[in-house]
């Protein structure tokens, strides 16, 4: 009888060891996962800077090319006004440069405005581009103090809902307070905000691209084109 009993304890004393060692791994990997979710998204950060300066760098090129042209054009013009000072040189072909040598500078002008407008118009269009590309996929709403609204683009690209929510309120220091178990991630507080202040059903509910989850927040995986957003509301079963 006695051996059973140590053996029974012996039993579960191993089983908490192992719960233990799960738990502790589990959240290893999780704060792996949120450190490479933070890398990739510093990296598209950089890389959208990096469009934008070669932007003004094109801009940059097209204005000393226009500055160029001016000054041949200058340069071209003092030339025709020597041969005009030249008391040999005959009146009625001086005239006729000075004509061609301003309407040389007419048409170089009018082709530098040209230019110019072009480049404010394609500048206008790589903006217009990267702002499309930037339209916010994760957000924080709360139906009770709107002022604890959040909203910013993410990169959702295989990524859990637990992990890019982790990692992007940390990165923006927005408070979110979780529990970690063998079952996932629980999201209880986002903002100071707290599930059950707001009554014994309030709390806070994601959805993916207007649906409601029905998986924990570890389980579900996002792709490039979803939409992620946190509700807080005071009935979360209902909603």
């Amino acid at each position: 009888m006695k051996r059973k009993t140590v053996l029974i304890i012996l039993v579960i004393f191993i089983c908490c060891i192992l719960g233990i060692l799960v738990n502790h791994i589990q959240q290893k990997i999780t704060s792996q996962q949120i450190e490479t979710a933070a890398g990739k998204n510093v990296a598209s950060s950089k890389n959208l800077t990096s469009t934008k300066k070669n932007g003004s760098g094109t801009n940059s090129n097209k204005i000393q090319v226009s500055n160029s042209s001016s000054d041949n054009n200058t340069i071209v013009g003092e030339n025709k006004s020597k041969v005009e000072d030249n008391p040999s040189a005959n009146t009625s072909k001086n005239t006729t440069d000075s004509k061609v040598a301003s309407s040389s500078a007419t048409a170089g002008n009018s082709k530098n405005d040209s230019k110019n407008i072009a480049s404010v118009d394609e500048k206008s269009q790589v903006n217009s581009s990267v702002n499309n590309t930037e339209q916010p996929n994760f957000s924080i709403i709360d139906h009770e103090d709107s002022s604890k609204n959040y909203s910013s683009h993410e990169n959702l690209e295989g990524m859990s809902v637990a992990d890019i929510t982790i990692s992007a309120l940390k990165r923006q220091d927005i408070y979110i307070q979780y529990t970690n178990s063998i079952t996932g991630i629980y999201v209880s507080d986002i903002n100071h905000e707290h599930e059950k202040s707001k009554g014994p059903s309030s709390g806070w509910v994601y959805y993916v691209n207007g649906k409601k989850a029905s998986v924990g927040a570890s389980s579900y995986k996002l792709n490039s084109g979803d939409k992620l957003e946190w509700q807080f509301w005071a009935d979360a079963i209902n909603n």
